[in-house]
């Protein structure tokens, strides 16, 4: 009998190893809610400091020296960003106890993150923080910092951050989803030394999100999205820190997690579909290698399931991702190989069309 496992023709797919994943993201929409508090606007009213935060539209009035006043007009009525953080530092030194000084900080840190440039972000960010050096004063910038730390590749700096600003804020659900997705993302590339930052992370998301602990600054449409898209993402974070640390039981279950929660979650499906392949490589090869017999017959019949697994969750790949631009290569690579072995299987591509047709939405 000719051996069915002669894989010569066929291109394996190392998921892990090279091929690419469709592009998500934590986007940094996501941090609207987190700085409502920082979109202030200055005015002065008699020798006083009328603040107007965002939040709860309350205007807030706080007594200050018509000199303290004067300077807090000064950051207002500059007109770049780089005169304002001057004016700020000015203010800083002539009214270091200034009763503004915290709206002063809530007011700079919303304009230094509101520039579209990460790498303004980051340069005025760091400056921001040799000025309010207080850890509540920190926490107005640091989210937003870590994002754009992230963003230039300067993942040390990150991690750090988030050390800092996450002992401080234990119901922060978006910064540990953040660092905890590019943690497994870096693993990716071969950088192991935020994984065990980054598991976790996830695992306290999974929590906070599982436990339903609704953060007040984020509305209930955005919780809903954490709850339904990020909850998987996490489970995929995880499953992929438990691959690159040689666990691949736990990395299925996360991963089984995964798309248990989301079914159209591609990412979660390729990286499941890939611990099942190997499994089936595994059959595959225990196979060739033993006697004939009963526990040979045994092994083909295990092995055959596996491959049938294997297919449905190609088929359902394909079917999310066929026609996407973005999803090209991937799609190619995952019908080659679902091509192969549903060929092995039933002899022809008969029934293939109608088994990719059943998983599109």
């Amino acid at each position: 009998m000719l051996c069915p496992f002669n894989f010569d023709n066929v291109k394996k797919t190392f998921i892990f190893r090279g091929i690419q994943f469709i592009k998500e993201g934590i986007e940094k929409v996501h941090l609207k809610n987190l700085f409502k508090v920082l979109l202030l606007t200055i005015g002065i009213l008699s020798g006083t400091s009328g603040l107007v935060s965002a939040q709860d539209d309350k205007q807030v009035q706080i007594k200050v020296s018509a000199d303290e006043a004067k300077a807090i007009k000064k950051i207002e009525d500059a007109k770049t960003l780089a005169d304002k953080i001057k004016a700020t530092n000015e203010f800083l030194k002539k009214f270091p106890k200034s009763p503004a000084r915290g709206q002063a900080a809530n007011y700079l840190a919303g304009q230094i993150t509101l520039v579209k440039d990460d790498a303004q972000i980051v340069q005025n960010g760091e400056t921001y923080l040799t000025m309010f050096t207080e850890p509540a004063e920190a926490d107005l910038i640091l989210p937003g910092l870590i994002y754009s730390y992230v963003a230039v590749n300067r993942a040390k700096d990150a991690f750090a951050a988030g050390e800092k600003y996450l002992a401080r804020h234990p119901e922060d659900v978006n910064i540990r989803l953040k660092l905890s997705t590019e943690g497994s993302n870096l693993l990716r590339t071969g950088t192991k030394d935020f994984a065990g930052q980054s598991r976790n992370y996830a695992e306290q998301a999974i929590v906070l999100i599982e436990a339903n602990k609704k953060p007040a600054d984020i509305d209930d449409a955005g919780w809903k999205e954490y709850q339904t898209k990020w909850l998987p993402q996490l489970y995929q974070s995880l499953g992929i820190i438990d691959f690159y640390a040689g666990d691949k039981t736990k990395a299925r279950t996360n991963f089984e997690k995964a798309t248990n929660l989301d079914s159209g979650n591609v990412n979660g499906w390729v990286l499941l579909s890939t611990i099942v392949d190997e499994e089936y490589q595994d059959l595959a090869t225990k196979y060739t290698l033993a006697d004939p017999g009963a526990a040979r017959n045994e092994i083909l019949k295990q092995a055959n399931e596996k491959i049938d697994q294997v297919i449905e969750m190609f088929a359902r790949i394909v079917a999310l991702t066929e026609g996407k631009p973005e999803a090209k290569q991937l799609t190619e690579q995952i019908r080659q190989n679902l091509e192969s072995y549903y060929k092995y299987r039933y002899k022809n591509l008969d029934g293939l069309p109608g088994l990719i047709n059943k998983y599109k939405k």
